[in-house]
Formats: structure tokens, sequence, C-alpha cells
């Protein structure tokens, strides 16, 4: 028995599927460079010592850590706007009756 063709409603469905899946790896690719951020920053700000004639390694650590964490909140609000549930609207499910 061949496979059943699948409708323009479900190929939509599967595409928009997968165009979310697309966006959610790029979410976690942003949330990673986000907490490197943070944690580059905190290193440069409270471990590092040493001193750079004209460079402020303490400030360069603050500046990514605030750069990390609007990288985190702004990760967290896409995903927020993009998840999976639904705002409304209901499916009708329709059945045709085959007899033999």
């Amino acid at each position: 028995m061949p496979a059943p063709i699948p409708t323009v409603d479900q190929a939509q469905h599967d595409a928009a599927r997968a165009a979310r899946a697309a966006q959610g790896k790029k979410y976690h690719v942003a949330l990673g460079a986000s907490l490197f951020m943070i944690a580059l920053g905190g290193i440069l700000t409270f471990a590092i010592t040493a001193n750079i004639r004209g460079v402020d390694v303490a400030a360069i650590g603050v500046i990514l850590m605030i750069v990390g964490f609007l990288g985190i909140a702004t990760s967290m609000l896409f995903l927020a706007s993009f998840a999976p549930f639904r705002r409304g609207g209901s499916t009708i499910v329709t059945e045709e009756v085959l007899r033999r």
C-alpha cells in the first residue's frame, strides 16, 4: 500500500516546523556566545591583575559582561516570542467515510 500523499496543510506545517527548528539553533548559539562573553568578562574583571598602558582591562571585562547579559535577555525575548504554543485559533478535523 503506497504512503499517503501529504496535503498542502501538512506540507506547510512541516516547513514551518523546520523553520522554527532552524531558528531555535540560532538562538542556542546566541545564548552560548552570551554566556562565553559573561565568563570572559568576569575573568578580565576579577581575575586579571595585569596592567596594560592605555587599556583598562577591568573596564573591558565589565563591557563584555554587560553585552553578554543583554545578549541573554535578547535571546530569551526571541525564544519566548517564537514559542511553539498556540495563541488561539482552533484546528478543524474532518473525516471522509470510505465505503467498499
